[in-house]
């Protein structure tokens, strides 16, 4: 059986008034996620926290067929969809039951673990890193309106860190009744490290100043600490969540 260390930190920051981020660490599933309710909306808490705790109900469900049937990778990560989906569901269901939660949504990252594949996926702006022989590599792109121009090349990477609009999302949880996730398959490598993390951290750190961070931590725990600690000395004007998943 696949073994894990994780380990994951939420700062409220130095300018909201709550945490609005949401995650959950299950070892026993090798599943693990992140949520970041969106700003501005006096809901967005509850958004993350019903979507981590309806995803993690879900696939605590599922876990369990997918190693008495043992399952193909591709099937579980088209299960995945499913489960992504039926998440999204329940998150804008509950926000048309409510006045206060119309409009509610949240970012959405996950990862889980199957023999030796990684299925991890993503809605909105929250980003999965893999650190590998001490090289951070980012394997999700964000949805967001500042990512369509840099795909089309019209600003630069330093530009989007400053663009007015670089905290608009093009997708989200809850927000409408459909919703298309980005699903991928990954080998994973022993010693291999996961960081999940919400935009409160990589709004204001690059990916070197990232990696260099990581690589130069005695572990998972002084990681978080450092990575959170920078983000607030940059300015960082969100909650930062961080959530590390290494491989042994």
């Amino acid at each position: 059986m696949t073994q894990f260390k994780s380990f994951a930190l939420s700062d409220m920051g130095f300018y909201r008034k709550k945490n609005e981020d949401a995650f959950a660490l299950i070892d026993e599933c090798a599943f693990f996620v992140l949520a970041d309710g969106i700003g501005g909306h006096p809901s967005g808490d509850v958004a993350a926290k019903q979507a981590v705790k309806t995803l993690c109900e879900l696939i605590k469900e599922k876990h369990v067929q997918f190693l008495k049937e043992k399952i193909h990778i591709e099937k579980i990560k088209r299960a995945f969809k499913t489960l992504i989906h039926q998440t999204n569901e329940h998150v804008f269901t509950l926000s048309q039951s409510k006045q206060l939660l119309l409009g509610m949504g949240t970012t959405l990252a996950c990862a889980y673990f199957f023999e030796e594949f990684l299925v991890y996926a993503h809605v909105g702006d929250s980003r999965i890193y893999r650190i590998r022989e001490n090289e951070l590599e980012q394997l999700t792109q964000d949805h967001s309106y500042v990512q369509e121009l840099l795909d089309q090349g019209l600003i630069s990477e330093t530009e989007s860190k400053k663009h007015v609009k670089r905290n608009v999302i093009t997708k989200a949880i809850g927000t409408k009744m459909h919703v298309q996730p980005s699903i991928q398959l990954s080998e994973c490598q022993e010693k291999d490290i996961y960081l999940l993390c919400s935009d409160g951290l990589h709004d204001v750190l690059t990916n070197g100043q990232m990696e260099e961070i990581i690589n130069r931590s005695d572990d998972l725990e002084i990681a978080a600490n450092l990575l959170i600690n920078a983000a607030k000395r940059k300015g960082s004007r969100d909650n930062i969540t961080v959530l590390f998943i290494e491989k042994q």
